[in-house]
């Protein structure tokens, strides 16, 4: 869509990732960083790659299937002030990373088609939440007691914990980069609810 260079394929992308974007209320679908003030530093990722349509699912076209994500630390535009490194492997995130494990040799299948094998945003239940904040480090970890109590449908690991274990890993969602940003946003929040 983006390369149709003949018709208005770019103004389509555009709107779309816009509208992902509203409805996403300006956070990426995987990391949930701020993306609301600069759409150059946002795109649309498949779930399930595009490339796996067939007759019974357009995967490219439907809508359930497109997620307003960042650019997982791969440019130079951020919307955490003071936390751009140039693009390191463990600084990636997001569908950069998953597109980095793919390069090297990841189970392409697996990563083509994520369901089940990672938790898709638009899919998790909003309570009890799933994931654990660490405010030392800055880290999202799996929370045992809550993870047991949920039954995440067409899971491929054994325990709902294991796959929540396996989206962080998959996304990245703990590289230096988003660990710094969330410690720093909490310990801002701390700082206003002192004042």
């Amino acid at each position: 869509m983006r390369n149709n260079a003949e018709g208005s394929g770019q103004a389509v992308y555009d709107c779309l990732a816009e509208l992902a974007l509203n409805d996403q209320g300006g956070l990426c679908a995987y990391c949930e960083l701020d993306v609301s003030r600069q759409l150059n530093t946002f795109r649309v990722d498949h779930f399930v790659a595009k490339s796996l349509s067939n007759p019974q699912a357009n995967w490219g076209l439907d809508w359930g299937n497109m997620l307003g994500c960042c650019k997982g630390g791969e440019n130079k535009y951020v919307t955490v002030p003071n936390h751009y490194e140039k693009p390191r492997l463990a600084n990636l995130s997001c569908d950069a990373h998953v597109n980095r494990l793919v390069q090297k040799g990841g189970s392409k299948l697996q990563l083509d088609d994520r369901r089940g094998a990672v938790i898709n945003p638009l899919e998790m239940p909003i309570f009890p939440n799933l994931f654990q904040f660490d405010t030392d480090r800055g880290e999202l970890q799996p929370h045992p007691q809550r993870c047991a109590a949920v039954t995440i449908e067409d899971n491929h690991y054994a325990t709902t914990f294991e796959l929540v274990d396996h989206t962080i890993r998959v996304f990245n969602l703990n590289c230096p980069r988003l660990c710094t940003a969330r410690k720093d946003r909490f310990d801002e929040l701390e700082d206003m609810l002192e004042d």
